[in-house]
């Protein structure tokens, strides 16, 4: 039985000669294929082949485009050498463009999104750059989106927070906040986990941003009922961590600091 390493090669040559039938077929077979490895030394031949990779992402085909996003994300994962290789701010821009023209088809979307999350990991400069996109404004909309797809994109605000060098996200920081804010009050405890570990890494930094979560009555009770919930434990961790710092908070009004301090009691 070939190696995983041969596996790769044989889909490459897919890639390379195939219909678009086997070229969809080779795209999710590397996937598999990269997820499955161990060293990340094994990967090179396939570094060599991102160029190629990336003219997929122009392809007319919903699958063959969502494959495409899920091989990149994957070696945006596994391979420091597949970062430097999709290093370009304009990735961005591609992967922004094909959110927001399938954003109602969720295969697409959610690794549109994946994409995005992996891309601005630790790296300020490509945050900014999503952040203060023109069309970024897009990806902050509930209306019409999916659950999965709103999970994605709480994983990506995470991705974006967790840069604690980005001091400054730009015209979209209060947008970015208030819609991690909407995203708390959603039923889904993975997605209020992800919104609240997001606000639990920005906040800090950012005391006159309190205020648009502090002095939202949905979601201080929602932060009150998920430190009373015992279904989730991090849901509960984390709204306890925000009501701590909101209770000791100059930037929010007194009596919602006070009364929040007083039901951490």
């Amino acid at each position: 039985m070939p190696n995983t390493v041969q596996q790769i090669e044989a889909q490459i040559q897919i890639l390379e000669t195939g219909d678009d039938f086997a070229k969809l077929g080779a795209l999710g077979q590397l996937v598999i294929l990269v997820n499955s490895l161990q060293n990340e030394s094994d990967i090179h031949i396939l570094i060599e082949a991102c160029p190629e990779i990336l003219k997929y992402l122009n392809h007319d085909d919903a699958q063959m485009l969502s494959n495409a996003l899920a091989l990149i994300t994957a070696l945006l994962q596994f391979s420091t050498g597949a970062n430097a290789i999709f290093a370009s701010i304009e990735l961005i821009h591609v992967v922004i463009g094909i959110y927001n023209q399938y954003k109602q088809h969720d295969n697409v979307a959610i690794n549109a999104l994946s994409c995005l999350t992996e891309a601005v990991r630790n790296n300020e400069s490509k945050s900014k750059a999503l952040v203060q996109h023109s069309e970024f404004a897009s990806i902050l909309e509930k209306n019409g989106v999916s659950e999965p797809v709103l999970e994605a994109a709480a994983d990506l605000m995470c991705s974006i927070c967790q840069n604690h060098n980005v001091t400054d996200l730009g015209l979209n920081e209060e947008k970015v906040v208030g819609f991690i804010n909407d995203l708390c009050k959603e039923v889904s405890y993975d997605i209020r986990g992800r919104a609240l570990l997001a606000l639990g890494m920005i906040l800090p930094r950012r005391d006159h941003l309190h205020a648009i979560v502090a002095h939202d009555s949905m979601t201080i009770e929602s932060l009150k009922g998920g430190v009373a919930q015992s279904d989730d434990i991090d849901v509960k961790i984390l709204s306890a961590t925000l009501m701590k710092l909101f209770s000791k908070s100059t930037a929010i009004c007194a009596t919602i600091a006070a009364d929040l301090a007083i039901q951490l009691q």
